[in-house]
């Protein structure tokens, strides 16, 4: 039985040709909002899919009760402050206990 053309060109596509053709109908689908909503929610969850990746800069407010610690400090210089302090949903993030100084929090538990 002869393979007609639609056969034939689907074995010829490369995984390039097949990447291209499935992102270009995927972005008429879809809007820019769309794309930058699930890129905003992926890069939130990265890791292991909590809060754990998500920074908090000193005086923002805690989404939820629980330990967090300093990640780095808000003039992005490394620290060696390995404080962790327990804060309430609402409390607001304090300086770096050692350095006084703004930083940046991660959720440690």
């Amino acid at each position: 039985m002869a393979k007609n053309n639609n056969q034939i060109n689907k074995q010829k596509m490369s995984y390039e040709e097949a990447g291209r053709k499935g992102g270009e109908t995927t972005s008429q689908k879809y809007s820019q909002e769309h794309f930058e909503n699930i890129g905003q929610k992926g890069g939130s969850n990265s890791g292991n899919g909590s809060m754990t990746n998500k920074q908090y800069k000193t005086g923002e407010k805690a989404p939820e009760s629980g330990k967090y610690k300093v990640y780095q400090l808000a003039n992005r210089n490394n620290t060696k402050d390995n404080t962790e302090i327990n804060l309430n949903e609402g409390d607001q993030f304090p300086p770096s206990p050692s350095e006084n100084e703004a930083a940046y929090w991660v959720k440690s538990s």
